[in-house]
């Protein structure tokens, strides 16, 4: 829910003031507390505001979002993580309600960690000249610089490179799927990230357990998948998460080191 006086709309541009991670004990999942400012951006159209936040681990790992006002304490807004996420790591906010002031987002995870994301709204917009579409000049002034050595030859552009990596690796994050190839008692779960896969074996179980999924374990994840042992958790906890909601909607499931398994409720 969200406390508004009415349908006013405010198209004050906000500003991100600070990121915190808010930590009250150990935390178990790997990746869960490197939260940044990089995993926080906002946009602004005519009719139409957002504060978009990229999670660094799925949103299973979380629980809720809300918004407090700095200035009086009073908290505006609160909402399930599972209504504001959109594929497993992205969540977006309209925030052209928000009254201009000073705010602190809270998402509380379902560990012993918070991230807060400070921001201010302001009470004017940008100017044309600071957004909207870049003109053909502009466009023509940001060709990225090409570097030479002494014998004309290109250097690569490290720093290009690097930011192509992380674009690729935020959308694939968005984009990724999960297919299932089922051949009786046995069959496949294919993660899906943009040419990239992964295959988990699959194969029924017995008693309590309908069926189990192999997974690589931690010293072997980078050789056998191509993906950072940073990206296992989450990986995991995707595919999990995808084959109990497709595949096994009666069931729990599991993560052991080198297994997924589906226990009937």
């Amino acid at each position: 829910w969200c406390i508004m006086d009415d349908n006013t709309k405010y198209p004050g541009q906000i500003e991100i003031d600070r990121v915190d991670n808010i930590s009250a004990g150990p935390i178990g999942t790997e990746g869960l507390n490197n939260f940044s400012l990089e995993h926080v951006s906002t946009t602004h159209y005519s009719d139409c505001q957002q504060i978009i936040v990229y999670l660094p681990v799925s949103y299973v790992h979380y629980l809720s979002v809300s918004i407090i006002n700095i200035e009086n304490g009073e908290m505006i807004f609160v909402d399930d993580v599972n209504n504001l996420v959109l594929g497993s790591v992205k969540l977006i906010l309209a925030s052209d309600w928000i009254h201009p002031g000073k705010y602190r987002m809270e998402i509380l995870s379902r560990e012993n960690i918070q991230h807060h994301i400070c921001f201010t709204k302001r009470p004017d917009m940008l100017s044309s000249t600071d957004s909207g579409p870049l003109s053909e000049e502009k466009k023509e002034d940001q060709t990225p610089m090409e570097y030479r050595d002494g014998f004309g030859r290109t250097i690569k552009n490290s720093d290009l490179d690097m930011r192509k990596n992380a674009i690729e690796q935020t959308l694939g994050k968005i984009f990724r799927s999960v297919e299932f190839v089922n051949q009786g008692k046995e069959g496949t779960v294919i993660y899906h990230e943009f040419s990239r896969t992964i295959k988990f074996y699959m194969e029924l179980g017995g008693n309590d357990i309908v069926f189990y999924l192999n997974i690589p374990s931690a010293s072997d994840w980078e050789h056998v998948t191509g993906f950072s042992l940073q990206e296992r958790d989450s990986i995991i906890e995707f595919v999990a998460n995808e084959t109990q909601k497709h595949q096994a909607p009666n069931c729990t499931y599991s993560i052991e080191e080198a297994t997924i398994y589906f226990i009937h409720k």
